[in-house]
């Protein structure tokens, strides 16, 4: 069933051990905090990079858990969330950040609204939400029925929010909605600070690399480096036209479904993903010829992430031979897994992949159908 009410309770967690198993994890933690009979489904979930806090949106709600471990057991604690919206408080939240400092969470909610809820006191809880108001000239006028003023409202300004991502500074926040709209605002003034350019094509996902750098990926492959900060297109793209990117990434060009960094140990390099392969590319380098052999051809066996684990993962191309070919390893091309869900770096040189098992994939294909070779059917 759902979480408790009571905020202060403590919410049971279903715990696994595998002591026979060595190197593994010893506890599992699941956390079953949905409730299809009530209509309350998960739309979003965020951890803080502490391990302190663990933030569910829904269509209706938000709410957040308190973790702590104590003699060998998780506990985990509802702790109450700040009220927000006003009259429009009612509506979950579609898309959840925090800010690396793990003392704000920034959230958007069903309705296009974003706010910025702080820490209070430790445990005990979070402080109030503030409201980052819509960009000013996205503010509709209206006169009044007697003529004597005008009334402003910011209805056509809450566009559904898609994506949020926070700078490693703390700040900068930038949204992506769904009419493709990219807006950057100061974590530090609380205000509106700028739209960027407006993407080739409907935005997918975006992330902070170092400094004020913004990545934008599309569903048609293409990519672009924003300045936050100047509200411009990065001096990358006025170096690198796309006319002049490797044809084998132009030639290959998919939906890519998010973007994965290690922004503290490679600050200007970012790992895009699609379904069929993915792509590591270093904006602080030069781009390889139109026709450089991009795919890497590494056929050498999958390494562990532990002794005894399960998850595969593989080193960053971080050294040997072949790296010294210039104009290579940072625009490289990375097709063994398939099909890809999910890409994320663990720790320095390693990263995670998730493929969907192909067993899945057949199970979506339909009955056999069987005919005779001779006669009638």
């Amino acid at each position: 069933g759902g979480a408790p009410e009571d905020p202060g309770s403590v919410v049971p967690a279903r715990m696994a051990f595998t002591p026979k198993i060595p190197c593994r994890e010893d506890q599992l933690l699941e956390i079953d905090v949905s409730d299809v009979a009530a209509g309350r489904h998960t739309t979003c979930a965020a951890i803080s990079s502490d391990g302190n806090w663990v933030v569910c949106g829904f269509q209706t709600c938000v709410r957040m858990y308190a973790l702590s471990v104590q003699r060998s057991r998780c506990n985990v604690r509802r702790v109450q969330f700040p009220t927000f919206g006003g009259d429009d408080g009612g509506h979950g939240a579609v898309s959840l950040a925090f800010v690396p400092d793990n003392k704000r969470l920034a959230f958007a909610t069903s309705s296009g609204r974003i706010f910025v809820a702080a820490s209070s006191n430790g445990q005990d809880g979070w402080g109030g939400a503030s409201e980052l108001l819509p960009c000013p000239a996205d503010l509709d006028r209206l006169e009044t029925a007697d003529g004597s003023g005008a009334l402003w409202t910011s209805a056509s300004a809450h566009q559904p929010i898609a994506t949020l991502a926070v700078s490693p500074d703390s700040q900068w926040l930038a949204c992506g909605d769904v009419g493709n709209r990219v807006h950057v605002y100061s974590l530090d003034s609380m205000r509106h600070h700028g739209t960027l350019p407006t993407p080739p094509a409907q935005l997918t996902a975006l992330t902070f690399l170092g400094g004020n750098q913004l990545l934008v990926t599309t569903v048609v492959g293409d990519f672009c480096l924003y300045d936050v900060e100047k509200c411009e297109r990065s001096w990358w793209h006025d170096a690198n036209p796309p006319a002049n990117l490797p044809k084998g990434f132009l030639q290959r060009k998919k939906k890519i479904l998010g973007i994965a960094k290690l922004a503290d140990v490679y600050p200007e390099t970012a790992v895009m993903y699609t379904r069929n392969y993915f792509i590591k590319v270093s904006f602080d380098k030069s781009v390889p010829q139109p026709d450089a052999d991009l795919v890497a051809h590494d056929n050498r066996p999958l390494k562990r992430l532990r002794q005894g684990g399960g998850g595969k993962h593989r080193k960053m191309p971080d050294g040997g031979e072949k790296e010294k070919k210039p104009g290579v390893w940072n625009f490289r091309i990375t097709d063994r897994y398939r099909p890809v869900l999910f890409v994320d770096f663990v720790a320095k040189e390693e990263m995670v992949v998730v493929e969907r098992p192909w067993v899945k994939v057949l199970q979506h294909f339909i009955d056999p159908l069987y005919i005779k070779k001779y006669g009638r059917a």
